[in-house]
């Protein structure tokens, strides 16, 4: 059984929590609940936990801090976390930075049930130790080759990196550093400059309105567009396509 810290400062969150699924048929067993990041951390500290499951928007440290700190102490912990819509961007960035995965509040019984799954396989490989050196090095790179296809065709939409992991049985902060190795840059911000390259492309079509080209590239918001263009590049996008 893998063991469980559920973190959250509301205790009903944390009794939703426990009776919602059937956690030891899926091979887990709750070993304890903090209501902060600071007594999830004392625990922790104890060792035997596998997975932590946490809110986070808490007192005294967030889930966000919580999940630095175990990187920066390099503990053997998973990280789920749980957010309000209001945290979705946060939450998103998180999963980049070694989270697991992220669910939204009010969180599912299928949810749960499938992040779970995913993370039993994904800790079941680590117990079984690591692969041959040079077929792993074959698996992911022809893996980062098919994902680096899925985001270069699907870039105008909106691809969620947990949707990129799920096709690919990977966990999504593992897809993330993967994918900052092969391009330098975060998931973001290749997806960024990849918009930005295309649109440049799409200004030199005069037939196209500046919100045109806007929407081919994924953004609906046209101020939001032109702000973004601007950064990237020092130019409006209506001065770029004069200098072209």
């Amino acid at each position: 059984m893998y063991q469980v810290l559920l973190i959250d400062d509301e205790p009903w969150a944390l009794y939703g929590l426990k009776t919602l699924i059937d956690w030891e048929a899926l091979g887990y067993r709750i070993a304890g609940e903090a209501e902060n990041g600071l007594k999830a951390m004392e625990l922790l500290n104890k060792g035997n936990i596998d997975v932590a499951i946490s809110d986070i928007r808490m007192p005294g440290m967030d889930g966000i801090q919580l999940m630095e700190t175990i990187q920066e102490e390099k503990l053997p912990v998973e990280v789920i976390l749980v957010s309000g819509y209001s945290e979705f961007e946060y939450a998103r960035k998180a999963v980049r930075y070694g989270a697991f995965d992220y669910l939204l509040k009010q969180v599912s019984a299928a949810e749960l049930t499938d992040v779970l799954r995913r993370l039993s396989d994904a800790l079941k490989g680590r117990e079984q130790g690591a692969p041959d050196p040079l077929k792993e090095e074959a698996h992911l790179s022809h893996m980062m080759t098919e994902v680096m296809r899925d985001i270069d065709e699907g870039f105008p939409r909106d691809i969620l990196l947990n949707e990129l992991a799920k096709k690919y049985s990977i966990s999504s902060g593992h897809l993330s550093n993967l994918i900052k190795k092969e391009t330098g840059s975060t998931y973001t911000e290749h997806i960024t400059r990849r918009r930005i390259e295309k649109a440049k492309e799409l200004l030199k079509d005069d037939s196209l309105s500046i919100l045109e080209v806007a929407e081919q590239v994924g953004y609906g918001d046209y101020f939001y567009f032109t702000k973004l263009f601007k950064r990237q590049t020092g130019l409006s996008p209506s001065k770029y396509r004069k200098e072209q």
